[in-house]
């Protein structure tokens, strides 16, 4: 049966017209050398306002189920 992780993002912010940060995150529960691959995802857009931060195609294999907690991407 596959091991319950968490993936947290962290939320960020950039001015308007700026680079995107890159989209971070904790884990909590994997095992060993085992690691988490590609990166999350925002919502498209580059107007100010809030985009969710999502799980796009994170993962871990099939060793593990993840449970994401998303966060907010803020253009100022």
């Amino acid at each position: 049966e596959p091991k319950a992780i968490t993936v947290t993002a962290e939320a960020k912010t950039k001015v308007y017209g700026t680079a995107d940060p890159a989209l971070t995150y904790l884990v909590t529960g994997l095992v060993g050398n085992d690691k988490i691959t590609s990166d999350p995802r925002r919502d498209a857009g580059e107007n100010a306002g809030t985009y969710p931060i999502k799980q796009g195609d994170l993962t871990a294999g099939p060793n593990y189920v993840i449970t994401f907690v998303p966060a907010d991407f803020n253009i100022t």
